[in-house]
């Protein structure tokens, strides 16, 4: 699972690990959304693998409406190829394919290419036959969706495993972010979600965690500028920083957590205490957006970030 935590990947996630099926609550039938800023979240290299194209078609046109641009083959054989030439994130896997089928395909990816730099593997089959998942993850895939694919799962898919992939990514998109809204601190999208989150015995859970997060960002900038001529010590309490970031979407503090750990995990540190000077600064103007948000969800409304 990735930061920010939303309740529904953490029931799903609890639900795969427990093996238990839930029921979900029966809707009026409406056209399944489609979240066309997907891709500028997770930004993802696909390919996807189906002999059909009916289902080529399908696969590739949701994708395009998450704002994904994938690759395709047809078989085994034409994903091994692919994946020679090209460094892919996640590989969509039908099982049954002619000349290779997704089962052998597997196998030799992992026999071929380290965890780090392999594709996450999902398998996609009709057959939905009992014992089909164990067969697709003893072959070394990762995940298994049944077809026909929903929207919802195959979101769900790309949510559980794209942040494995996409951190390598995240890095130039969020410093492509912030160049392009240089004055915005905070993420809108993000406060949005906590808004509409049920509050916590009577009290806002936006209102909580900013409380939180000023109550203990505080510290743990203290021990990165402590750590800022110890590499790995900055590496772990960067992150920490970062980790903590994500939840309320306070842009800037990721984008220089990010670079300070960055420097940790390269060895070269002489810049750190320059970033460090400039972290602290950003926080202040952080925590005063961020004490403006509080206070307006006390009065009862929200300000435009």
């Amino acid at each position: 699972m990735h930061k920010p935590i939303r309740p529904a990947q953490l029931l799903d996630a609890l639900c795969r690990v427990l093996s238990v099926q839930i029921q979900r609550e029966k809707r009026v039938a409406t056209a399944p959304g489609l979240d066309s800023s997907f891709a500028r979240r997770l930004p993802l290299r696909l390919l996807l693998a189906d002999d059909n194209p009916i289902n080529q078609k399908v696969g590739l046109s949701v994708l395009n409406k998450l704002g994904y641009r994938a690759d395709v083959a047809s078989n085994g054989t034409e994903v091994i190829k692919a994946l020679e030439h090209k460094a892919y994130d996640v590989l969509f896997l039908d099982v049954q394919m002619p000349e290779m089928d997704g089962l052998e395909c597997a196998r030799q990816i992992c026999q071929r290419w380290t965890r780090e730099r392999r594709p996450v593997v999902i398998a996609m089959t009709g057959n939905a036959l009992m014992g089909d998942r164990e067969k697709c993850l003893a072959a070394g895939m990762d995940d298994y969706i049944s077809k026909p694919v929903r929207i919802a799962e195959l979101e769900a898919a790309l949510e559980r495993w794209g942040p494995t992939k996409a951190h390598k990514l995240n890095t130039a998109f969020l410093r492509r972010q912030l160049e392009s809204a240089s004055d915005e601190l905070l993420d809108e999208s993000i406060l949005a979600e906590l808004r509409d989150m049920p509050p916590s015995d009577g009290g806002s859970i936006l209102r909580e965690l900013i409380d939180l997060f000023l109550d203990s960002a505080p510290g743990r900038i203290a021990q990165v500028g402590e750590s800022a001529n110890d590499a790995s010590k900055l590496v772990f309490h960067a992150h920490a920083l970062k980790s903590m970031s994500l939840n309320l979407g306070c842009k800037r503090l990721i984008d220089l957590a990010q670079k300070l750990e960055e420097m940790g995990r390269a060895g070269n540190v002489q810049a750190a205490p320059g970033l460090v000077r400039e972290l602290e600064q950003v926080f202040q103007q952080t925590k005063d957006r961020l004490l403006a948000v509080r206070d307006a969800e006390t009065a009862g409304h929200a300000p435009q970030i």
